[in-house]
């Protein structure tokens, strides 16, 4: 799945934003208000999705550096214990 910089889908959001902000002063006829309102709902529906997202983005960042540093810690015990192997075969 490709995703989308940080950045590309926050100028897309900021778009749309533009868009309902341009309708918004456009809006005296009675289908335009109706189209700002539907698009406006559109807008809040979309950032409370992204912010969800992001939140879920920053958690598997969280969860990926602790598993980086565990496994660092692993491969670390790892190297000692073959240290030992090694050691017990050349006291033999």
């Amino acid at each position: 799945m490709k995703t989308i910089p940080i950045k590309n889908d926050l100028l897309g959001i900021v778009a749309f934003g533009s868009i309902i902000g341009n309708l918004a002063q456009a809006g005296e006829m009675k289908s335009v208000k109706a189209q700002l309102g539907r698009l406006a709902a559109m807008y809040n529906n979309l950032v409370g999705h992204y912010k969800t997202l992001y939140r879920e983005y920053e958690a598997f960042r969280r969860v990926n550096r602790q598993l980086q540093s565990e496994v660092l810690v692993l491969r670390t015990e790892n190297s000692r214990l073959h240290n030992q192997i090694a050691a017990k075969k050349t006291a033999r």
